[in-house]
C-alpha cells in the first residue's frame, strides 16, 4: 500500500491495509457463497445433547489444542451413529442420561456398533451403575472433576 500513502488517513484505514484488487477494485476480499471446501470426517462423535462443559472443552479447546475433530449426532437412534461414523473416527462420547434434556442412550447398542468399526466408546454419566450394563462390560474410571461429575471408559 506504499503507493497509496497520498490518500488520507481516513480512507486508507477504510482499504484495511491492502491496496485494491487490480481485477475487480474491491477494497477487500469478497467473500464466495460456494459449498466447495474440503469436508473433514469426526475423530470423535459426540452426543448432540451435550453438558455445555463439555461441548465447549471439545469445540474451543480440543479442537484447537489436539486437531481433533467432532460431530455432534442424536445417539438415541443408532442408525444416525453409524451413518456419522467415517474411516477417521475413533471415539463416540455417550452422555446418558444427557444434560439438559435427559435423552436416554442405549449404551449396548451403540457400544455394539462402535466395535463392529473399530471405534472406541466413551460413557460420561454421574448417575450412571455398573450392573446396568452388566458385569461382562469393563469399567475403567477417566476421573472426577471438582464438581463431581465422572466419566468410565467402556470398551465396546
Amino acid at each position: 500500500m506504499s503507493d497509496d500513502n497520498h490518500l488520507a488517513l481516513a480512507t486508507r484505514a477504510i482499504h484495511g491495509g491492502q491496496s485494491p484488487d487490480p481485477t475487480t477494485g474491491a477494497v477487500m476480499p469478497p467473500i464466495y457463497a460456494t459449498s466447495t471446501y474440503a469436508q473433514s470426517s469426526p475423530d470423535v462423535i459426540a452426543m448432540d445433547d451435550l453438558y455445555g462443559g463439555s461441548y465447549r472443552l471439545f469445540e474451543g479447546v480440543r479442537r484447537r489444542s489436539a486437531a481433533l475433530d467432532f460431530s455432534f449426532v442424536d445417539l438415541t437412534d443408532p442408525a444416525k451413529f453409524e451413518t456419522a461414523i467415517m474411516p477417521k473416527t475413533k471415539l463416540v462420547w455417550i452422555e446418558t442420561p444427557t444434560n439438559p434434556l435427559l435423552k436416554i442412550v442405549d449404551i449396548a447398542a451403540i457400544a455394539a456398533i462402535a466395535k463392529q468399526h473399530g471405534v472406541l466408546v466413551a460413557v460420561d454419566n454421574t448417575f450412571r451403575r455398573r450392573r446396568a450394563l452388566g458385569d461382562e462390560v469393563p469399567e475403567r474410571p477417566l476421573g472426577c472433576d471438582r464438581r463431581g461429575r465422572g466419566g468410565c471408559e467402556v470398551d465396546g
